[in-house]
């Protein structure tokens, strides 16, 4: 199971997606107080430090993608599902990164002096679609081997 390469690709899709919990999406100041962006919400970085505005769709799908990889390394004998679950996994990431946006921008709102500096933990959904679409052409590649 572990020496295959897709089980491998679903691995590291596990640990960054949980890796993406511990780490800050962006950092949101409008020149008085600043806001850290997690996938659990806004955080205030002032004096009364604490939870603002909860996101919680974000942590749902990073949940829910991480999930999907990880149940999906124990489907090795069945090819299909884990195909099925890899798609469903790369399109919660691609919802993740359209409820982020959805977050910065209502965030933001029409004010001109809030500025916002993304963080390359933003990265990290993507190199895990990008790992998806790994794994998923390995497991194609797989069943067409078993099917000759």
């Amino acid at each position: 199971m572990i020496q295959r390469l897709q089980t491998i690709y679903l691995l590291l899709i596990t640990v960054l997606m949980v890796a993406l919990f511990f780490l800050p999406l962006g950092i949101f100041s409008d020149g008085t107080s600043s806001y850290l962006l997690t996938v659990c919400g806004y955080k205030s970085m002032g004096e009364s430090a604490g939870l603002v505005v909860n996101t919680w769709p974000l942590a749902v799908l990073a949940t829910g993608a991480f999930l999907l990889s990880f149940i999906s390394i124990f489907l090795y004998k069945k090819r299909k599902a884990q195909i099925t679950l890899s798609n469903i996994g790369s399109l919660l990431i691609f919802l993740f990164y359209l409820a982020f946006i959805y977050y910065a921008y209502d965030f933001k709102g029409d004010s001109d002096t809030m500025n916002m500096e993304m963080k390359p933990a933003l990265i990290i959904p993507l190199l895990s679609l990008v790992l998806y679409y790994a794994a998923i052409r390995k497991i194609k590649s797989d069943e067409a081997l078993v099917r000759s």
